[in-house]
């Protein structure tokens, strides 16, 4: 099912720098199990959207397979937002009836500034959905700037760009718990530094996620 290939893209900046702050885009984004992928579309994101017919869609950051497999079972034409950092770059375009913003913003630095520019892509009945992560802080990804839960999120960036929830639903989604109890694999590559036991503990325990529809005030 190989619905998109990761392509190399030259920045005057080194993208791949490990020490480089900032929006990042990740392998992982590219390994994901194929049936994870429809698992997690189909029973969690689908359900949740309400579109139109023949919508002007946008997508926010990397193409890659999860947003493909949207694409495909919708049959949706979806511009891209692939930008060199997301922290920075402005979004010029106008009158988008809906925006995804799936997998990414909790990488973003600046999310005041991200949302803001989502907020005047948006058509004036548009919508913006986005998940986010929503985890204890001990169990935030390495990888995260930040992983906000619903009340902060809406005080501290929605209302002040005169943004609001419409809908919003908790999701709990554990990836692959069945890779924890079989042999002792898992234990080695903790024991030789390769993993941690908080990644352990995030694949059996998470991932809590919520998913938002949101729109302009009124």
């Amino acid at each position: 099912m190989n619905f998109i290939k990761k392509e190399t893209i030259k920045y005057d900046r080194d993208m791949n720098d490990p020490k480089r702050p900032g929006y990042q885009t990740k392998d992982e984004l590219f390994a994901v199990n194929e049936k994870r992928i429809r698992r997690y579309i189909d029973g969690k994101v689908i359900p949740f959207l309400r579109l139109n017919p023949n919508p002007t869609c946008l997508d926010v950051g990397e193409r890659n397979p999860r947003m493909e497999y949207l694409k495909m079972r919708l049959n949706l034409n979806v511009k891209q937002w692939d930008t060199e950092d997301l922290n920075f770059d402005t979004l010029n375009e106008k009158d988008i009836d809906y925006i995804f913003a799936f997998d990414v913003l909790e990488h973003i630095q600046d999310l005041l500034w991200v949302m803001k520019q989502l907020k005047n892509a948006l058509a004036p009945d548009g919508s913006i959905y986005v998940n986010l992560p929503e985890n204890a802080r001990w169990l935030w990804g390495k990888e995260h700037y930040f992983e906000i839960d619903r009340d902060h999120f809406i005080k501290w960036i929605l209302n002040p760009l005169g943004l609001h929830v419409v809908r919003q639903k908790k999701i709990f989604f554990v990836a692959n718990w069945r890779a924890f109890f079989i042999g002792v694999r898992p234990l080695l590559r903790i024991f030789r530094g390769e993993s941690t036991w908080r990644s352990m503990a995030r694949s059996i325990l998470c991932f809590h996620y919520r998913i938002y529809e949101v729109k302009k005030d009124i």
